[in-house]
């Protein structure tokens, strides 16, 4: 889910915010056969075998929230610059991981109506692993 607000200050200033918010929810199950034991009987010449099978299920819920912003300023008519910065907390289970990721964009249109433009974009993006690596059992959790 995301919401965002935005707020011209002047024709060339303006800001963007937001948040935004996302669930997960994973479940695995599995199953392998397993021998237990392996006996002799006696008087007898064979061996018997105890049959198992090794199972293991995982549900796991996690989410992300996240609040963002972006400063638009317009120094030249053709001219549009976007530096940002998003804070983000990921939970998955016992974990939990902070970041912030500085973002920064600009603009450069070739016309007067926007027809054409020239982007340049930089900054760290991350997301939260998938499901399945965080796992204790079939996971890494590093």
């Amino acid at each position: 889910m995301r919401a965002d607000i935005s707020h011209e200050f002047s024709k060339k200033l303006g800001l963007d915010v937001g948040t935004d918010t996302s669930a997960q929810f994973w479940s695995a199950h599995t199953s392998f056969p397993a021998v237990v034991t392996i006996e002799r009987n006696f008087p007898t010449r064979g061996f018997s075998e105890e049959p198992a099978m090794w199972e293991n299920t995982v549900d796991s819920s996690g989410y992300g929230a996240a609040l963002h912003g972006t400063l638009r300023g317009k120094p030249h008519p053709r001219l549009l610059v976007l530096p940002g910065l998003r804070l983000e907390r990921y939970a998955w289970s016992d974990q939990q991981r902070f970041s912030a990721e500085p973002r920064f964009s600009a603009r450069w249109s070739s016309d007067k109506r926007n027809r054409h433009q020239l982007k340049v974009q930089l900054g760290q993006y991350r997301k939260l692993p998938n499901p399945e690596l965080l796992s204790d059992t079939i996971g890494n959790r590093e």
